[in-house]
Protein backbone atom coordinates (compact mmCIF):
# COMPACT_ATOMS: atom_id res chain seq x y z
CA UNK A 1 0.00 0.00 0.00
CA UNK A 2 0.65 3.56 -0.54
CA UNK A 3 0.33 5.91 2.02
CA UNK A 4 -1.51 9.82 0.90
CA UNK A 5 0.33 12.71 2.08
CA UNK A 6 -2.99 14.10 4.07
CA UNK A 7 -6.06 11.87 4.09
CA UNK A 8 -8.94 12.52 2.12
CA UNK A 9 -12.24 11.82 3.30
CA UNK A 10 -15.15 12.17 0.94
CA UNK A 11 -17.74 14.92 1.05
CA UNK A 12 -18.98 16.50 3.57
CA UNK A 13 -15.88 15.79 5.96
CA UNK A 14 -13.75 18.84 6.26
CA UNK A 15 -10.06 18.68 4.92
CA UNK A 16 -8.35 16.38 6.83
CA UNK A 17 -5.35 17.43 9.05
CA UNK A 18 -4.01 13.43 9.33
CA UNK A 19 -1.41 11.98 6.95
CA UNK A 20 -2.46 8.81 5.50
CA UNK A 21 -0.15 6.99 7.91
CA UNK A 22 -2.22 8.79 10.60
CA UNK A 23 -5.33 8.25 8.94
CA UNK A 24 -4.95 4.54 8.12
CA UNK A 25 -3.78 3.78 12.15
CA UNK A 26 -7.69 5.38 13.41
CA UNK A 27 -8.94 2.72 10.19
CA UNK A 28 -6.87 0.09 12.28
CA UNK A 29 -8.43 1.39 15.86
CA UNK A 30 -11.87 1.44 14.41
CA UNK A 31 -11.64 -1.88 12.41
CA UNK A 32 -9.94 -4.23 14.38
CA UNK A 33 -12.68 -4.66 16.79
CA UNK A 34 -15.15 -5.55 14.36
CA UNK A 35 -12.27 -7.67 12.39
CA UNK A 36 -11.51 -9.43 15.62
CA UNK A 37 -15.30 -10.57 15.96
CA UNK A 38 -15.47 -12.26 12.49
CA UNK A 39 -11.73 -14.02 12.99
CA UNK A 40 -9.97 -11.78 10.80
CA UNK A 41 -5.75 -11.66 12.27
CA UNK A 42 -3.14 -9.62 10.40
CA UNK A 43 -1.16 -12.00 9.88
CA UNK A 44 2.09 -9.22 9.04
CA UNK A 45 2.65 -5.78 8.36
CA UNK A 46 5.78 -4.98 6.24
CA UNK A 47 7.39 -2.06 5.53
CA UNK A 48 9.01 -1.36 2.59
CA UNK A 49 12.87 0.38 3.26
CA UNK A 50 14.47 -0.45 0.12
CA UNK A 51 14.22 -2.32 -2.79
CA UNK A 52 17.17 -4.85 -4.82
CA UNK A 53 16.21 -3.20 -8.22
CA UNK A 54 13.53 -0.73 -9.66
CA UNK A 55 11.37 1.60 -8.41
CA UNK A 56 8.07 1.06 -6.15
CA UNK A 57 6.07 3.86 -4.75
CA UNK A 58 4.88 0.90 -2.27
CA UNK A 59 5.12 1.91 1.30
CA UNK A 60 3.82 -1.00 3.24
CA UNK A 61 2.93 -4.57 2.76
CA UNK A 62 0.08 -6.10 4.87
CA UNK A 63 -1.15 -9.97 5.20
CA UNK A 64 -4.37 -10.62 6.75
CA UNK A 65 -6.25 -14.19 7.73
CA UNK A 66 -9.48 -14.46 6.80
CA UNK A 67 -11.20 -17.61 7.71
CA UNK A 68 -13.89 -17.56 4.65
CA UNK A 69 -14.75 -15.35 1.68
CA UNK A 70 -18.35 -15.79 3.76
CA UNK A 71 -16.66 -14.55 7.01
CA UNK A 72 -16.01 -11.60 4.76
CA UNK A 73 -19.10 -11.30 3.21
CA UNK A 74 -20.57 -11.32 6.74
CA UNK A 75 -17.95 -8.70 7.57
CA UNK A 76 -18.64 -5.79 4.92
CA UNK A 77 -22.50 -6.37 5.17
CA UNK A 78 -22.03 -4.98 8.79
CA UNK A 79 -23.54 -1.49 9.50
CA UNK A 80 -20.28 0.06 10.58
CA UNK A 81 -17.91 -1.03 7.83
CA UNK A 82 -19.14 1.39 4.81
CA UNK A 83 -18.09 4.44 7.50
CA UNK A 84 -15.06 2.45 9.04
CA UNK A 85 -13.40 1.71 5.56
CA UNK A 86 -13.74 5.08 4.24
CA UNK A 87 -10.82 5.96 6.34
CA UNK A 88 -8.86 3.37 4.46
CA UNK A 89 -9.59 4.60 1.51
CA UNK A 90 -8.89 8.55 2.80
CA UNK A 91 -5.77 6.71 3.89
CA UNK A 92 -4.34 5.39 0.84
CA UNK A 93 -3.44 6.44 -2.67
CA UNK A 94 -5.82 3.91 -5.09
CA UNK A 95 -4.06 3.91 -8.01
CA UNK A 96 -0.75 1.71 -6.00
CA UNK A 97 -3.12 0.40 -3.05
CA UNK A 98 -4.08 -3.08 -4.20
CA UNK A 99 -6.07 -5.82 -2.47
CA UNK A 100 -6.19 -9.62 -3.30
CA UNK A 101 -7.73 -12.49 -1.40
CA UNK A 102 -5.72 -15.75 -1.88
CA UNK A 103 -6.40 -19.25 -0.12
CA UNK A 104 -4.15 -21.03 2.07
CA UNK A 105 -4.79 -24.33 4.14
CA UNK A 106 -2.07 -22.89 6.85
CA UNK A 107 -4.48 -22.45 10.24
CA UNK A 108 -1.17 -21.45 12.24
CA UNK A 109 -0.66 -17.45 11.42
CA UNK A 110 0.21 -15.05 14.28
CA UNK A 111 -2.62 -12.76 15.13
CA UNK A 112 -1.04 -9.41 15.46
CA UNK A 113 -4.66 -7.83 16.34
CA UNK A 114 -3.98 -8.38 20.17
CA UNK A 115 -0.92 -8.94 22.41
CA UNK A 116 -1.83 -12.86 23.36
Amino acid sequence: IQFRERANYPPPAPISTLTGEEAMAAFDSASTPLKSEYGIRAAGWLRVETLAFGSSQIEQIRLEYVPSLQTWGKLVSEEDYTNIWKGRQAALVPETSLSAITKTSTENLPNLYNDN
